[in-house]
């Protein structure tokens, strides 16, 4: 089945959605703008949200995300409603339904981001102030990019349940295991660039 694509283009008057588990990704910017949008349900067959998908939806106060996404995109939820983030739960991060899309200023110290159901695009890119990152086991899926520029990272400890790591976003954990640990870290290789 197709992506949902721009979407928003052509009805800004849509206040609710739900994507049906028919729908398997939703494409970069499909709803942006859609300023009316209030409330969101995706399915359990969508296992993408594109770059931008949700961008400038300042109405959005309420997403429920399907157990079959694995990714989402930077900026998905860039410019929506602050109500839209859970941020207390673990101080200074933005939460979606579970999901890291984001965080609030710079991060810095120990981060434990167990009880999370995944990390997106670029989620952490630039917390050069963080030292050590605790991935629990229900995370399945680590964004590309999403520790890129956190150069004071020593320690990484991934849950059992991370069972794909984006490129690029990985190279600083991989870095950082190669230093703890003295040796490369081929299982993280593998899973990025599949040798």
């Amino acid at each position: 089945m197709e992506p949902i694509r721009f979407i928003a283009h052509m009805t800004f008057s849509l206040t609710s959605v739900t994507i049906p588990d028919s729908v398997t990704n939703i494409a970069s910017s499909a709803f942006s703008g859609c300023s009316g949008l209030t409330s969101v349900t995706i399915g359990n067959g969508v296992t993408s949200i594109g770059h931008g998908a949700f961008g400038g939806c300042s109405g959005l106060t309420s997403v429920t995300i399907g157990n079959g996404v694995t990714s989402i995109g930077d900026y998905a939820f860039d410019g929506c409603s602050e109500s839209l983030f859970d941020t207390t739960t673990i101080p200074g991060v933005k939460l979606v339904d579970g999901w890291v899309v984001g965080k609030r200023g710079s991060l810095s110290g120990n981060l434990d981001l167990t009880g999370v159901r995944g990390i997106g695009y670029r989620a952490f890119g630039g917390c050069s102030g963080l030292t050590s990152v605790t991935i629990g086991n229900g995370v399945t899926g680590i964004g590309w990019g999403a520790f890129d520029g956190c150069s004071g990272l020593t320690s990484v400890t991934i849950g059992n349940g991370v069972t794909g790591i984006g490129g690029g976003g990985v190279q600083r954990l991989q870095r950082s295991y190669e230093r703890a640990y003295n040796r490369s870290c081929e299982v993280v290789r593998y899973i990025i660039w599949g040798y």
